[in-house]
Order: structure tokens, then sequence, then C-alpha cells
């Protein structure tokens, strides 16, 4: 007989939900063989106790309450490290969402039926990503796994994807994948990175069509149905839901031939999208970026990847992008030459170095013009700190000002770089303050 574990995402556990722990309770009744545990991102005490009473009914279950980082995959993560600590003798493990409706409580023979009929390791429930180019698509992606604590290398040019909410899995590909990558974070699409990393590892090991769906239609299967982000959809809004993936997908493949036609899949017009290529946010502070590689020194920045920045490194001509808002002027006049010519190295053909930070000129005038204004010299933007950094109590390294440019030494130096185009825009950033700051633009 097969032995199945069910690891549940703990999160609703709302008035609302307790049909899904009704249905999990039926279920451990009338199955011997499946162990359940619940990896909860609350405390005891803060789940409804109309809910807690159910799960206390459960056969054979375990709840374990976790801190509450990493969404649903950071839950996956930490109940697959808890219950490896003794061992994981089950055939197939099922992940799911407390928010989820199970219309057939038989889903754990019907899913695992499946994945050995279609030869598979992984099945979703409802059709999402199939064979997608993500190291094209999600760059950023990519290289956070790489860069970050993980250390995930991802050599698969395409592959498939399940949605987080259900998923089943065959013991094996916790023989091969150790620990589950989850991406911390207040945002809930940093769900999506842990699920592009994983679904990429499991292609990488088993092969690109190792992952299945059982339904191509979206968020619905006749044993489950799934929810966006914890959302009940009514019927009118389910089929909403799938018109929108399908007007995605004639997108996406109208958009491919588009770019065939012009000469090159992944350039239309410059800067256009993640499609470009890997696009990197340097010193990114709290000031986070949608489709970038954020980085930055400090632990307690919206960085995806925290180290410094000087010591970072990518391959040649693989990056379209980097972006520096007032950061250059934070490390020394050598170190800063030195990083520059790195990312000459980084830029693909084309690829843009954007700098924004204090134009000393500028902010030489300021200070002459404000000569008499205490208040400005001392803590205004059009004072001493465009020279040495904005005073804020208990001052990093980090914070002060090591050097100074102008547009003009700027200019010069990235010529001597061998840039092709080096032209000064209005700045965008910092309040956009083009009487003080500099926005310089270098295309390789």
């Amino acid at each position: 007989m097969k032995k199945y574990l069910i690891i549940i995402a703990g999160w609703h556990y709302s008035d609302s939900n307790c049909d899904f722990y009704e249905k999990i309770q039926k279920l451990s009744e009338n199955f011997n063989n499946v162990d359940i545990f619940i990896a909860s991102h609350r405390s005891l005490s803060n789940i409804d106790k109309k809910a807690l009473k159910i799960i206390k009914k459960i056969k054979n279950c375990k709840i374990y309450a976790f801190q509450n980082i990493g969404y649903d995959w950071g839950a996956f993560s930490q109940a697959i490290d808890y219950i490896k600590k003794t061992e994981l003798s089950y055939e197939y493990i099922f992940f799911m969402h407390d928010d989820i409706e199970i219309i057939n409580i038989n889903f754990l023979d019907i899913f695992s039926q499946f994945i050995e009929k279609e030869k598979i390791v992984m099945a979703g429930n409802s059709e999402n990503q199939i064979l997608h180019s993500f190291q094209k698509t999600h760059p950023h992606i990519i290289e956070w796994a790489k860069q970050s604590e993980w250390g995930v290398k991802i050599n698969s040019k395409r592959w498939s994807t399940i949605r987080g909410s259900f998923f089943a899995t065959k013991k094996e590909v916790f023989d091969r994948i150790k620990k589950i990558p989850f991406k911390k974070g207040s945002d809930v699409r940093f769900g999506n990175w842990s699920l592009i990393i994983f679904c990429g590892l499991v292609s990488d090991i088993f092969g690109e069509n190792s992952t299945k769906s059982i339904s191509k239609t979206y968020l619905v299967s006749p044993y489950i149905v799934e929810y966006e982000r914890g959302k009940k959809n009514t019927s009118d809004e389910l089929t909403q839901s799938n018109e929108k993936m399908l007007t995605k997908k004639l997108y996406n493949k109208l958009l491919f031939v588009y770019r065939k036609l012009r000469g090159g899949y992944y350039r239309i017009t410059r800067f256009s999208g993640p499609e470009d290529g890997l696009k990197i946010h340097v010193g990114c502070g709290n000031s986070y970026l949608q489709g970038y590689l954020n980085i930055d020194v400090l632990e307690q920045s919206a960085a995806d990847v925290v180290c410094d920045a000087k010591t970072i490194d990518f391959k040649k001509n693989s990056v379209s992008e980097v972006l520096m808002y007032h950061f250059i002027e934070h490390i020394d006049k050598f170190e800063a030459e030195k990083m520059l010519e790195k990312i000459y190295g980084w830029l693909r053909p084309e690829g843009a170095l954007i700098i924004e930070c204090p134009d000393v000129v500028k902010v030489a005038r300021l200070v002459i013009k404000n000569k008499r204004n205490i208040v400005e010299l001392e803590t205004g933007p059009h004072g001493f700190r465009g020279f040495y950094g904005e005073p804020v109590k208990n001052m990093t390294n980090w914070d002060y000002h090591k050097w100074g440019y102008s547009e003009f030494t700027l200019q010069t130096k990235l010529k001597k770089l061998n840039f092709s185009k080096v032209k000064v825009e209005k700045p965008v950033s910092h309040g956009r303050r083009s009487n003080r700051d500099l926005r310089i633009i270098a295309i390789k």
C-alpha cells in the first residue's frame, strides 16, 4: 500500500475555511496510509477556535508553528527540513494551501496514479507555465538563486511549473533536492520566485518533461479548486481567470513572432522589460525595483542579494542594465574605477549603465548660494550633505560619501572605458533634484 504525506501551509484557518479542514479530517478517517503535517505560520493561540477543534480530530496529524517567513514556500521548506530530521518514508508527498477547495477526497490515489501513468515526478492540479524559457524572461530570479544563500544554479533552458497552492511529488524529488529554496520578504509575489527555482531544480535533475498538471484549465480540476492569492473566486471570476490566461498566452505567442520578424528575440526597444536580459540595481537600500536583481550590503535593506556589491560578479556580456542610484559616491575613487571596469565587462552590447549621484560642481554652487542659511547648509538637501552624505544618528561607514563626481568627470571616465555613447539626462530619483544631482546613461 502506498504511503502518503500531506504538507499543509497553515495560514487562513478562518470560519470560512473550516470546510477544507473538515475534508482533511474525513480523508484521514478513510485512509490509514496517510500522515498530515500542518506547517503553521500562526501560533496555535492565533488559530480560529472552530478550525483548531477540527484539526485536533484529524488522525495522524501534527501541527507545528514556524516563524512566518517565505509565505507558502517558506512553510513547505520549513516542514521538509523538520520532517527530514527523522525520515521521509513516504512514496508521495502532497503540498497544499489551506484555502483550496477539495472536491474529491480520493485525490491522493488519483494524483499518484497520474504521476505513474505519465512517468513524471511532479504533478500540479491546474495548468501553469509549460516549458517556459525562464532564463530569458526572469533572469533576475535565476541570478538571485545563484547569488543568494541558496547557491542554486539552474542549467535548464526551459521548464514547466505547477501552482504552489496544490501539487504532488514522488519521494525521489526530495532524495535529490535537499532543501526547498524560498524568497524572504514582504511581497507575496516572492512565492513565484521560489516556485520557478524549485521547478527548475526538478527539471535539471529529472528532465524538462518531468512535471505536468492534471487539468488544462487554470485553477480548476475535477478534484481540486485553487484560488488566486487566497481569494474565493466565483464561477464567473474563474471563467475570467481562464480567459486572461488564454489571452496572455496568445499575446506572448504574437510577441515572439513580432520579435523574430524584427530580427532579434530579446530586444525591441532598449530596456523594455525583463525579457531584455538581467537587470541589476546596485545599492538599492529600501528602494525595491520589480524586474531587477536588487543588491545591497545591509541586511535591513530591500535587497534580493545581501552582499558588498564590489565583490559580486556576473558573466561577461550577460547583463542588459546596471542601475546605480546614489551608490557610487559611497565607495572610494579607486574601488569605483575598478567596479566600472567590471560593469563594462558584464554588459552585453547596447547594454546600459545608469548612474545618479550628487554633482559636486552643482553642490558647490548651492552651498555658496545658501552660505548664510545654516539650516539648509547643515540639514537640507542643498547644503553639505551633497558633499558628505545625509546626516543621521549612528552613521555607518556606508552612509558617508567617499568621493565626488561632476557631469564632466564622470563622462570622461566612462568614455575612457570605451562606452559607445555617454549622455546626460535629468535625474529621476531622490527628489529629481536636477539643480543638485546628475544622471548619466552610458551605452556599451
